[in-house]
């Protein structure tokens, strides 16, 4: 065989023999992978006949189960496969993933995605317990007013929220993930905030720190009342569209945003 099959092929033969050690199988005796081969595909022919780990076998991670799109706003949900300590429907859960600008029927689309998500359950000190759904935000922002709203939202069911790395969630779409009980940041992920701004044509005013009092008062609703008034101070320097403070993982837990530094 050429030096590119031996490569696949040696690659293959670790893979199927990566319980032996690092060490156990040797190019130079390639009878010792066929006969594993021989041997893993005769397994799975058996497992096919019988029925064994059929199951699941038309399902995989990461389907799109379901997606709704209000405008411009896409919300999708997510079947995920349980982990081994968990107990879940049909072994199975649902995330929900958000994309887009959140506008008034943001908070609608998503409150109806959670009537409708699996959740699992699992037993902890005796106690069994149910998981939080995870909401994962990918959004420029939108209207001030309707991120209070989908963060209330957040807050009355419990949700996780998380960005992942490499996305944004800026604007009113960063106001909503405050809302949530749980908040993650994962790698390069970043969360926006400036002051609210009204355009004036071509022009744009901002508001004063009088004008903003909503918005302070929701972030020491979400946070508490030094983390959000500190929060709140930072976001007021920035103002238009191409301003904002950035808050990555590593800012977002040494200020006490985010529950876990996730790198």
């Amino acid at each position: 065989m050429n030096s590119i099959h031996q490569r696949l092929y040696k690659r293959f033969c670790i893979a199927m023999n990566a319980r032996s050690g690092p060490n156990s199988l040797s190019i130079n005796y390639p009878f010792l992978c066929v006969s594993r081969i021989l041997i893993g595909i005769s397994i799975v022919g058996l497992a096919f006949l019988t029925g064994v780990g059929s199951v699941h076998a038309d399902a995989s991670d990461n389907v799109v189960v379901k997606e709704i799109t209000f405008d411009r706003l896409k919300v999708q949900l997510i079947q995920q496969r349980q982990f081994e300590w968990q107990s879940c429907p049909d072994g199975y859960y649902d995330d929900i993933v958000l994309r887009g600008e959140i506008g008034p029927e943001s908070s609608y689309a998503i409150e109806k995605l959670l009537s409708q998500v699996r959740r699992c359950t699992f037993v902890k000190n005796g106690r069994t317990l149910t998981n939080r759904t995870l909401v994962f935000l990918e959004s420029n922002g939108g209207l001030l007013s309707d991120g209070f709203r989908m963060g209330r939202m957040f807050r009355r069911h419990g949700v996780v929220v998380s960005v992942k790395s490499g996305r944004t969630c800026a604007s009113s779409c960063a106001v909503a993930f405050l809302g949530a009980n749980e908040r993650h940041l994962s790698g390069t992920a970043t969360l926006l905030f400036h002051a609210p701004y009204y355009a004036r044509g071509l022009a744009i005013q901002c508001a004063t720190k009088a004008g903003a009092e909503d918005m302070r008062r929701y972030f020491i609703e979400m946070l508490d009342k030094p983390v959000g008034q500190r929060l709140f101070d930072l976001a007021m320097m920035y103002c238009g569209s191409n301003e904002a403070w950035e808050m990555n993982s590593v800012k977002g837990f040494e200020y006490g945003i985010l529950n876990q530094h996730d790198k």
